[in-house]
């Protein structure tokens, strides 16, 4: 069993926020087999409550960063929290977390055998839809800001062992034995995806066939709109009743 320090921008959940449902899948396939510490770098949603009790019983400890963090938030932190022991690995998820990561990691009296970053997302691509959305918002500051963070991904990347990209662009000027797996999270824009299946999920008033309920209002209202993308698909109907 490895001793593994996990550093998130976002607390993991089971549902709601993407992010956070993802950070909590790699955060759970590592719990399984390892000893996991937590470090929360508060930088997104200012929540500092784990909603769901199965973090506190897998994780062997939980520590929280709040942001911005202060000048001696790694010194102090290594040394009130992580010090007792040795990791084997550190596991950085998002880009945005690898700055305090790494300062953590150069204050650990042994270093860690492997770091792995995590990139999640491809903020940049990300950053460019939005920019394009925003009608006169492409300016050339923010075209250049832009740049800076492509090329901050990729310095980013050289600090680390192995990264998960979530774009191929990334491994671009990557030396060609830098060890990086591409990792597809999401349909892209330009990727033409025909959905088939249609599942619905919702509470019946009457126990007697709730699954009748439910495809009888998808083809009255659902049906229509649906045929208007797939010549055909598939319906998935599950009903509770609290009843």
């Amino acid at each position: 069993m490895a001793r593994i320090l996990f550093f998130t921008p976002v607390l993991p959940g089971p549902t709601g926020q993407g992010t956070a449902i993802r950070a909590g899948i790699a955060l759970e396939l590592l719990a399984e087999k390892h000893e996991v510490t937590l470090v929360h770098i508060d930088l997104w949603t200012g929540d500092r409550t784990i909603a769901d009790p199965f973090w506190p019983r897998r994780l062997a400890a939980c520590h929280f960063v709040p942001a911005p963090p202060a000048a001696d938030a790694a010194s102090q932190l290594v040394k009130q929290h992580l010090s007792a022991a040795p990791f084997d690995a550190v596991y950085v998820f998002r880009l945005v977390a690898a700055p305090f990561a790494l300062s953590v990691v150069t204050l650990l009296a042994q270093p860690p055998r492997i770091s792995v970053l995590d990139l999640d997302d491809d903020e940049c691509a990300r950053t460019e839809r939005f920019l394009a959305l925003r009608g006169g918002g492409d300016s050339a500051r923010e075209r250049a800001e832009l740049n800076r963070l492509r090329g901050f991904a990729r310095i980013m990347l050289m600090r680390f062992d192995l990264a998960l990209l979530a774009a191929q662009w990334l491994d671009e000027g990557l030396p060609a034995d830098f060890p990086c797996v591409l990792v597809s999270r999401a349909a892209q824009p330009d990727q033409q995806v025909q959905t088939t299946t249609l599942g619905l999920l919702g509470e019946a008033e009457t126990a007697q066939a709730p699954s009748l309920l439910i495809a009888g209002w998808a083809v009255r209202e659902v049906a229509p709109a649906a045929l208007a993308k797939a010549s055909a698909f598939h319906v998935t109907a599950l009903a509770t009743n609290s009843n």
